[in-house]
C-alpha cells in the first residue's frame, strides 16, 4: 500500500509536467489560428487521459493509450518546429500485436520530450528527427526512443534545461515495480549512436524492456 501511494505521488506530480512548454507557445499562437486549434485539440486529449487516471488512481495504462499520448505531444511539436522536426512512430499494426501490454504511465513520453527538449532543440539547424520502435521479445517487449540531438554530454555541458525531474520519476516508478516484477522493468541510455563527418558522436536511444 506504501509503494501504491507512493507512485500515485509521482504519478500526479507527472500529470501536468508535459503541459507548460506546449502552452506557453499556444500563448501567442491561438489568436484565430486552425493550427493552434488541432494543438489545443491534442492537448485536450491528453490532459483529459492523464487526469483521469489520476482521479481513478491509476498509476499505468495500455502501451496503445501510452504511444497516443506521445503521438499527441510529438503533434504539438511538429508544429512547434514546422519542417524541421521529423517523426518515426510504431504502425497502427504493431500497437494492435501488443495491445494487451501495459506500460508505467507518461514512460514513453517522458522520454519524447527529452529527445527534443535536451537533444533537437540544440541542434544548429533547430531540427531533427524523433524515433519510436516497439518490438516483442518473447517473454517482453522492447520500446526504444532515438534522436539525432546533440546528446547527453553536451547537453550537460550548454546547461540545457529539460525533464531531468520527470526522468528521476519514471525511475523511482520503475524500483517500486521491480520490488514485485519477476520480469524487471529496465531502461538503458545509449549515447553517441550517430557520427558525424568530423568524427563527433551525437544522437541518444532510450532502450526500455
Amino acid at each position: 500500500e506504501k509503494d501504491r501511494l507512493h507512485v500515485q505521488a509521482i504519478v500526479n506530480q507527472l500529470n501536468p509536467h508535459f503541459i507548460n512548454n506546449a502552452l506557453q507557445w499556444l500563448q501567442v499562437r491561438v489568436d484565430d489560428d486552425k493550427e493552434a486549434v488541432k494543438v489545443i485539440g491534442k492537448l485536450s486529449e491528453n490532459i483529459s487521459t492523464v487526469f483521469k487516471n489520476s482521479r481513478k488512481q491509476i498509476n499505468y495504462h495500455s502501451l496503445r493509450e501510452e504511444i497516443q499520448l506521445t503521438n499527441n505531444y510529438l503533434f504539438i511539436q511538429k508544429c512547434r518546429f514546422g519542417d524541421k522536426l521529423n517523426v518515426e512512430v510504431p504502425s497502427h499494426e504493431t500497437l494492435t500485436m501488443l495491445e494487451t501490454f501495459n506500460v508505467p504511465i507518461m514512460m514513453v513520453q517522458i522520454h519524447a520530450e527529452n529527445a527534443i527538449e535536451h537533444g533537437i532543440r540544440n541542434n544548429d539547424n533547430g531540427g531533427g528527427t524523433v524515433g519510436i520502435e516497439v518490438t516483442d521479445n518473447g517473454d517482453s517487449f522492447i520500446i526504444s526512443v532515438s534522436d539525432d540531438g546533440i546528446g547527453r554530454e553536451r547537453s550537460k555541458i550548454i546547461g540545457s534545461k529539460g525533464t531531468q525531474n520527470g526522468t528521476k520519476m519514471l525511475t523511482e516508478i520503475e524500483k517500486i515495480f521491480n520490488k514485485q516484477n519477476k520480469l524487471k522493468i529496465s531502461q538503458q541510455y545509449i549515447d553517441g549512436i550517430y557520427t558525424d563527418s568530423e568524427g563527433l558522436s551525437y544522437g541518444t536511444k532510450v532502450i526500455i524492456t
